[in-house]
């Protein structure tokens, strides 16, 4: 018997996959049902449950909180209940790479492919995978793992809106822009926003980092409709059935030509009369914060290679399922003012709250930035510390060989220090108490967050050192570069002259004739003066790097010795 051919459901966030899940979850031929559904198996919640398959038993069971709050349907069981039946089939084979890193198709894609080859061969009813991660990897799967694929979409307003139901949507897109390899426009985008990648290659690590950021809205919807247009320029060759929730729940003509569609397709038994996608009313005001998005969006587009007329033919299609928003009247005016004025609130509470936080990630980053100075500069001490108190060692230990008939004298000095290996023995103790907080600071979650911030502190420290280096240069201050070459370069030149008789009588004659500073300032590049040692009697030695206490210890021995001399 032939398997039938699975079923792939694409589409983005907040576009009515769970409804459509749900309509193939529910659909019975004959009182039997006809499909196994897998909601996202692609989530990083899967990923996460290799090891914990309970994990996906218990997350997000139907509760009529959850279902409010994403405004999800009625499903009947949990959301992951087909992934969590058949975990051992797929537990080894899901990497962290096909979850966001692959989400434009471009580095794991075979895994992917294999990961979902998995789950189609381990049910016995047609399978239907739906996915909101596999929008742009529709091409690669349809020629890898073949099946019908539908392209689920929604008018990109009230999708936007819909993603700040909770902030796990905000903290997704920018996962999404993490992703291994994207497109020329998105790389515009990125830089258009000052998009930090995530340096860690954890899951749950990226979303943290990310959670920890927030957008802007206008950051916010670049990214959404950079991804609704790529997504609809990829279904529009690549997609079998494309569906428009928005018409779907208000033309029934539509829904009725969708059910054609499936039909004809070989899949039946799906009932959609009950669709009901919100369609919020916008004004003036919502059109002058999407539009110049929309049309910074498409001109990246058109900039990074996509064809101009698959652009535009996308924008036909999406204005020509928009959807018939509430006209005002003076029945309704003031209800859709009220509503416009709250949409207006929320996004300057986003935009405050983004510069909050972000102000917030900066300031943790410079106060990083001043430990770790701190740190630095405490082991900087402790070393001289230590070398210092090596050095000490050193020289006791040779004035005992040397001198055994200074006892009461060395007696003294052990005493001393003791005493001073005593206070550095407390110092170090009170340096391994700070070196242990500093440890424990290092280690923590906010210090790997704000390594990317601390980094980019550093680079753009770089103007200060330039400025600094090159007014040394243009004031030829002592110990620049030009200064020391030209002091080299007299230098060379005079020792030259002065190896060659010829030359020399001419160039003696010309000094004489110079100011007499002049003349002995070039003596002095072209001889310098050499540096002279003072030899001293047996016995004695310059002790430049002992402290003042340690030379007058040793001008004791020293005495010591000279009167023990004098009794013999």
């Amino acid at each position: 018997m032939t398997r039938p051919e699975p079923i792939f459901i694409h589409s983005l966030h907040r576009s009515g996959s769970t409804y459509l899940f749900h309509v193939f979850r529910r659909a019975r031929i004959n009182g039997e049902a006809p499909y196994t559904c897998f909601q996202e198996p692609i989530h990083e919640i899967a990923f996460s449950a290799k090891d914990n398959p309970e994990s996906l038993n218990d997350f997000l069971l139907v509760s009529n909180d959850s279902m409010k709050v994403n405004r999800h349907p009625e499903i009947g069981c949990g959301y992951f209940k087909e992934l969590y039946d058949i975990h051992n089939v797929w537990k080894d084979i899901l990497e962290s790479d096909v979850v966001y890193a692959d989400y434009f198709g471009r580095s794991a894609i075979d895994k992917t492919a294999a990961y979902l080859q998995a789950l189609i061969e381990a049910t016995s009813r047609r399978t239907v995978i739906q996915e909101c991660r596999t929008p742009l990897r529709i091409a690669a799967l349809k020629g890898r793992l073949g099946g019908v694929h539908i392209h689920l979409w929604r008018n990109p307003w009230d999708q936007w809106w819909s993603l700040k139901v909770t902030e796990y949507f905000a903290t997704a897109q920018q996962m999404i822009l993490n992703a291994v390899l994207p497109p020329e426009p998105v790389e515009f985008l990125k830089a258009h926003i000052g998009f930090i990648p995530c340096p860690e290659s954890d899951l749950s690590a990226q979303f943290e980092f990310y959670k920890a950021r927030r957008l802007q809205p206008e950051h916010s919807y670049l990214i959404d409709f950079m991804l609704f247009m790529l997504a609809m320029i990829e279904a529009e060759t690549a997609a079998d059935i494309e569906i428009n929730i928005d018409q779907l729940s208000t033309d029934p003509s539509y829904a009725r030509q969708t059910v054609e569609n499936l039909e004809a397709q070989g899949i039946n038994g799906i009932d959609v009369s009950d669709c009901a996608s919100p369609q919020a009313p916008f004004g003036d005001t919502d059109r002058d914060f999407f539009t110049p998005l929309e049309e910074q969006v498409i001109e990246w587009l058109k900039a990074g290679g996509c064809d101009p007329d698959a652009v535009e033919r996308v924008l036909e299609r999406r204005w020509a399922a928009e959807p018939d928003r509430p006209k005002r009247s003076k029945y309704n005016k003031r209800l859709l003012d009220e509503i416009q004025r709250r949409g207006d609130l929320v996004l300057r509470v986003e935009r405050q709250e983004a510069y909050t936080i972000n102000t917030l990630n900066r300031r943790i980053n410079e106060m990083s930035n001043h430990i770790e100075e701190e740190r630095a500069a405490l082991d900087a001490r402790l070393t001289k510390e230590h070398d210092r108190r090596a050095a000490s060692e050193t020289q006791l230990a040779r004035e005992r060989r040397a001198r055994i008939t200074a006892e009461a004298a060395l007696e003294a000095s052990r005493r001393e220090l003791h005493e001073v290996h005593q206070s550095n023995h407390h110092h170090w103790q009170l340096a391994e108490a700070r070196a242990a907080e500093i440890a424990a600071l290092r280690a923590s979650k906010s210090w790997r967050l704000t390594a990317p911030l601390r980094i980019a502190s550093r680079a753009l420290d770089w103007p200060h050192w330039a400025i600094r280096g090159a007014w040394a240069w243009i004031t030829l201050k002592p110990g620049s570069r030009p200064r020391r070459i030209a002091k080299a370069c007299i230098s060379k030149c005079g020792r030259f002259v002065w190896a060659h008789p010829s030359l020399k009588a001419g160039a003696k004659w010309l000094v004489r004739r110079l100011p007499a500073p002049v003349e002995m300032r070039l003596r002095r590049i072209v001889f310098p003066p050499i540096p002279t040692t003072v030899n001293q009697q047996e016995g004695e030695q310059v002790l430049p790097s002992l402290s003042p206490r340690a030379r007058q210890i040793h001008a004791n021995l020293k005495g010591a010795l000279a009167k023990g001399g004098q009794t013999h």
